[in-house]
């Protein structure tokens, strides 16, 4: 019998989808955009707020530029002179965006469209005026970085209600506090000492893999992580005292941010709608057949080359003739010996043993050639192809076997270039 679910666990319940929705929406994202007509192409506009966490601002290096004597960061950490002490806090990340996309196949779609993005950066660090001296000083800034960007992206929603998402991102620029230049000016009172800190930015390039639910083809839920393939740039902090360069320390970072997103395509009405043609998808499958038809009739005409033959299926299509058949008993291996035993003339041979070359092209001698063998149960077939007859026909070839226990036997095998002699040697079980 069914039994109601008791009150305070509905309003449990309730409060937990509130909170995720309340975390969506504050910490996640929120995108509107505009579905234009109804043969999938959409054109809109969508603002973003990111959590940029995870990864985020990473100092990858520090390099020490000293252009006079001492080094002036003290790193009150380690006690030297190796570099400022600091720590970064990303905080949210906001962006607009316009966009167009386009489904076609069924499953398939692509966008692309402008962004622009500014990300909040909460900084704290022992600024180069920490002498020993003056007991060093602590800064905190919070400092804004933006940039715009032009990203491209391919759909797939072959997993209803699942859609995965593969998109790059190239900045046009990125810029610190007061577009890349000096931004911060600090004076230590008493010590003549004046500080600068300039940011050099450099291009940025991101690869945004993105994967999320979808409902009616208009309501979107995904997490993207941005991952910067080229997004490093640095920053440099100056001492001068008494208009003298005192020296320079080079920092590196890359910043590499997680973002939720919620994106919600409303249809919006207008007088005249286009009639449901997916003109994108049926251009696309007529190239697809023409590149498959050019495909086809490009292999019609490279002429086909026969295949060289081996020279075991030579052998078959000249005539065999079969000596008696040898009892080798059990014998998993054998131990076989080639040499000519009589007149050296130039013979030039190939054998084949079970349908697999084991010699080719040997030129016999008085010398025997120990090659060993692999027996298998039950019927084993050597045969002799020879490429040449020499000054006298037939060619002899002699064989010498000798099984795993010791026992040995002799076979003189006779060929020429319209047939040839084959063994059968036999392996019991």
């Amino acid at each position: 019998m069914f039994s109601p679910i008791p009150l305070r666990f509905r309003t449990a319940g309730l409060r937990s989808i509130c909170s995720l929705l309340a975390w969506l929406l504050l910490w996640g994202g929120q995108q509107v955009a505009a579905q234009w007509h109804e043969n999938g192409l959409y054109l809109g506009a969508s603002v973003d707020r990111g959590y940029a966490t995870r990864r985020g601002f990473r100092r990858l290096d520090d390099q020490r530029v000293v252009r006079h004597a001492t080094p002036f960061i003290f790193n009150r950490k380690y006690g030297d002179w190796s570099g400022n002490e600091e720590s970064y806090r990303v905080r949210r990340t906001w962006s607009y965006s316009l966009f167009a996309s386009y489904k076609f196949l069924d499953e398939w779609g692509i966008q692309a469209g402008y962004d622009y993005t500014q990300l909040i950066l909460y900084r704290k660090l022992m600024y180069p005026f920490a002498w020993p001296t003056l007991d060093g000083n602590v800064n905190r800034l919070r400092l804004t970085h933006t940039f715009s960007s032009w990203h491209v992206a391919a759909q797939y929603y072959a997993y209803d209600p699942i859609y995965v998402q593969l998109g790059l991102r190239i900045a046009s620029y990125d810029e610190g506090p007061s577009g890349g230049r000096t931004y911060s000016r600090i004076n230590s009172a008493g010590s003549g000492y004046r500080y600068t800190t300039t940011v050099k930015p450099g291009p940025q390039v991101f690869l945004s893999p993105e994967v999320g639910f979808y409902h009616n083809g208009w309501i979107h839920v995904g997490l993207a992580y941005n991952l910067g393939l080229r997004n490093i740039y640095s920053e440099e902090f100056t001492a001068l005292r008494l208009g003298r360069s005192e020296g320079t320390n080079r920092l590196i970072y890359r910043n590499d941010y997680l973002a939720l997103k919620l994106s919600v395509s409303p249809r919006i009405p207008h007088e005249y709608i286009p009639p449901a043609v997916d003109w994108l998808g049926e251009k696309f499958r007529f190239l697809i057949g023409e590149i498959k038809l050019l495909i086809g009739k490009l292999k019609l005409l490279i002429p086909k080359i026969p295949k060289r033959k081996d020279v075991c299926d030579l052998i078959s299509e000249r005539g065999i003739q079969y000596q008696p058949s040898v009892d080798i008993g059990t014998s998993a291996t054998l131990q076989m010996e080639v040499f000519d035993s009589h007149v050296i003339d130039g013979d030039i041979i190939s054998v084949c043993w079970n349908n697999t070359v084991v010699l080719k092209k040997h030129v016999l001698t008085r010398s025997p050639l120990v090659i060993p063998l692999q027996t298998q149960a039950g019927l084993n077939e050597l045969r002799v192809f020879v490429h040449n007859e020499g000054t006298r026909s037939p060619n002899t070839v002699a064989f010498k076997f000798t099984t795993d226990t010791g026992a040995t036997f002799d076979r003189e095998l006779l060929a020429e270039t319209d047939y040839s002699e084959a063994l059968i040697l036999i392996r019991k079980e």
